[in-house]
């Protein structure tokens, strides 16, 4: 199942993590942050600086690429724990 449709059910998701620079024709985190406002996503990207970003999303969660993934797992892990 792919993200967006998984975003489209009743499915339980805490948190969107989400590169910037996916291919494809995907709805992205705009179309989760219509679906699901409340939801948290956090967006990655090797490619732009957090400086870049800010000005085009809304409250951004940013990790520069390449990250640690137990940076990743802590600011998960803190996301899941104020819910």
């Amino acid at each position: 199942m792919h993200g967006s449709n998984r975003l489209d059910s009743d499915a339980d998701i805490d948190v969107l993590f989400t590169d910037i620079n996916l291919p494809g024709e995907r709805r992205g985190a705009g179309g989760a942050r219509k679906l699901r406002p409340e939801m948290p996503i956090v967006y990655a990207s090797g490619r732009f600086k957090l400086s870049e970003i800010a000005p085009l999303v809304p409250g951004p969660l940013f990790m520069a690429k390449p990250y640690d993934p137990s940076d990743v797992c802590a600011l998960l892990t803190r996301l899941t724990h104020r819910q």
